[in-house]
């Protein structure tokens, strides 16, 4: 049993599904719904295929092996896909880890099948998955500070700083305001006591001339690790979970991409504010 039903599992073996005459030599596969393209997906095959020249029969965007993959699916037959698909889920089975085999959509048994055969697979720009949380900010079971959670109206008319328009977005990197607030609630002391504020400012300071001087920054791996390659377009756009109940601006955005108003909007439970820097802009 999947998380997504059979389809899900497909993932795991496309080069099996697509076995016929005359089929199709790559396949791009995405997750269903909240995957966004920004830029034309003849471009992320044209990558794909630059960086599994020397080696590789799969690529994934930088670190994110579960949402999106691109596969070359003549090199998967020849190179013992399936037999490797196998050791990993028997390795899982036989130290009582079969449950985990098919949470999200079997995206976790794809960045198994990364770590225990990276020979395997390269990887593309992250740009190909880019997830538009604010980072630096542990949103994760952290509840929105009080002065934040009354301004209910800024919340849910907040926009992503990357985001131009509907179908224009860039990356978009911690300004020195957005890193002093986090490393600030990070304290999680209140009253601050002033060792308390200048040790935030410092991190912060520091934070913001690295971001200035390489121009990227790679996210702490607790936040989902991505690199950060500061104001470049972002090619196509990955909303995790928090995004399709938590985050307004994601809400709308998926309904215009859907063609449907209100599918994922009316749905949502938006007056659960979580944690998250994006209110303080």
């Amino acid at each position: 049993r999947t998380e997504y039903g059979a389809p899900g599992f497909m993932r795991l073996w496309p080069h099996e599904l697509a076995e016929f005459a005359h089929g199709p030599e790559h396949l791009i596969w995405v997750d269903a719904g909240d995957y966004l393209f920004y830029a034309d997906p003849a471009l992320l095959l044209e990558e794909h295929l630059k960086v599994t020249l020397g080696s590789g029969v799969a690529s994934y965007a930088d670190v994110h092996s579960g949402p999106m993959q691109v596969f070359s699916l003549v090199k998967m037959r020849a190179s013992g896909w399936s037999e490797a698909v196998q050791s990993m889920i028997r390795q899982e089975v036989d130290s009582g880890r079969v449950d985990k085999l098919c949470e999200y959509g079997e995206g976790h048994s794809m960045h198994l099948m990364s770590l225990q055969r990276s020979d395997l697979f390269v990887a593309v720009s992250g740009e190909w998955s880019h997830e538009p949380r604010n980072p630096w900010f542990l949103y994760h079971g952290i509840n929105a500070p009080v002065f934040v959670k009354d301004r209910e109206r800024l919340w849910h008319q907040h926009e992503y700083p990357g985001l131009v328009d509907r179908t224009t977005a860039f990356v978009h990197c911690p300004r020195f305001a957005e890193l002093l607030v986090a490393y600030t609630i990070e304290a999680r002391a209140i009253p601050m006591t002033g060792i308390d504020f200048v040790t935030a400012i410092q991190r912060a300071r520091g934070g913001h001339t690295e971001h200035t001087e390489l121009g990227w920054v790679r996210e702490p791996s607790a936040l989902g690790g991505q690199l950060l390659r500061c104001g470049k377009p972002v090619l196509a756009m990955h909303m995790v979970r928090n995004f399709h109940s938590h985050v307004p601006w994601t809400l709308r955005l998926l309904d215009f991409w859907s063609n449907r108003p209100g599918a994922w909007s009316k749905t949502s439970h938006l007056r659960t504010m979580p944690g998250r820097l994006d209110v303080m802009q």
